[in-house]
């Protein structure tokens, strides 16, 4: 796929290229490479049809979610052998 690497199983992607997801009990947020977000209520839609991350009654969540994730990139980048 063009403007991607070749990245081996099991290798650690150039952060540039990485996507990131976490996920509570109800919720699921998305971040990719480019800065692109998703936000999906599982318990509203558990197919993920309708992206929430601009609705303004769903930005606390969102954060929150968002800083779980920079918690547990940083945990990782800091334990090569993560989680």
């Amino acid at each position: 796929v063009m403007g991607f690497s070749k990245v081996n199983i099991g290798d650690i992607a150039p952060s540039d290229e990485q996507h990131f997801t976490v996920r509570s009990q109800n919720f699921r947020y998305v971040l990719w490479a480019d800065g692109f977000e998703e936000l999906y209520d599982h318990r509203n839609d558990p197919h993920e049809w309708h992206n929430l991350v601009n609705n303004e009654d769903y930005q606390k969540i969102k954060m929150d979610l968002k800083e779980q994730m920079g918690e547990i990139v940083k945990f990782r980048a800091n334990n090569q052998n993560g989680i």
